[in-house]
């Protein structure tokens, strides 16, 4: 409920400020705009959080149900990566997409797949430092089909690697003023591809680099009870600021 509340008026912030940036955009002076970006970025930083509470306590809860339909998931997938690519490219990482097939359609929640992939994308970015390289790839198969996102970043050591899908866990906090966040986002990626009746795994070597792969069935089965109501933004682009606005 408190998470529901705190939505609300920072919808309503968010979207006076994206309302300021494209209808009085001739009148946004540069201190003003430094003024709208701050006030835009921690708005959305916000948002993130909330939203992500939000989602696991439903979650946790038994809430949170799938809202199938049918969809490509290779186009998905590649939208994704592409328009998160201008903040790889802004920390000079190479941001890559592959995938065995040109199309395959799915039945399963297009909004949480989405989720899934967008985290695990902000969370490689994160942790990838300058020069290095995110791979994402698609591995399709008859029935089902796996997702990576491979990085080449700070790794995990063994004796952490069991704990990074807990609640609120930053597994490398020499790096929490680079990398800030609550440690929630993993934890709701495990959560959304239980809830999706698919498994995730990670692969991981201190300094080398980190490896998660999820594997789901290309149709999923409908799960009981009212429709999920946690999509902040309909528009990706916003929904990808919104994810990314904790990158720095």
């Amino acid at each position: 409920i408190i998470s529901h509340e705190l939505r609300t008026p920072l919808t309503i912030i968010y979207s006076s400020i994206r309302l300021a940036y494209d209808v009085y955009k001739d009148e946004i002076t540069p201190n003003m705009g430094k003024t709208l970006f701050r006030i835009n970025q921690n708005c959305s930083r916000l948002l993130k959080l909330t939203n992500n509470i939000l989602d696991i306590s439903k979650a946790e809860a038994g809430f949170l149900t799938l809202n199938n339909s049918d969809f490509d998931i290779v186009y998905i997938s590649e939208t994704i990566v592409n328009s998160v690519n201008e903040y790889a490219v802004s920390r000079d990482i190479e941001l890559i997409f592959d995938t065995n097939q040109e199309e395959c359609s799915v039945k399963m929640d297009k909004d949480k797949y989405e989720k899934i992939l967008l985290n695990l994308l902000s969370n490689a970015i994160k942790f990838t430092p300058e020069g290095k390289r995110i791979l994402v790839s698609l591995d399709i198969e008859e029935n089902i089909f796996y997702l990576s996102v491979k990085d080449s970043g700070v790794g995990i050591a063994d004796d952490k690697i069991s704990h990074i899908f807990d609640r609120f866990a930053q597994i490398n906090s020499s790096l929490s003023r680079r990398a800030e966040g609550t440690g929630i986002g993993l934890a709701l990626v495990k959560k959304l591809v239980e809830l999706m009746d698919g498994k995730i795994t990670v692969k991981s070597k201190l300094g080398k680099g980190t490896e998660f792969v999820i594997k789901l069935k290309k149709i999923n089965a409908e799960t009981n009870g009212s429709k999920s109501c946690v999509i902040l933004a309909e528009d990706i682009k916003d929904r990808i600021n919104i994810e990314f606005s904790d990158i720095n």
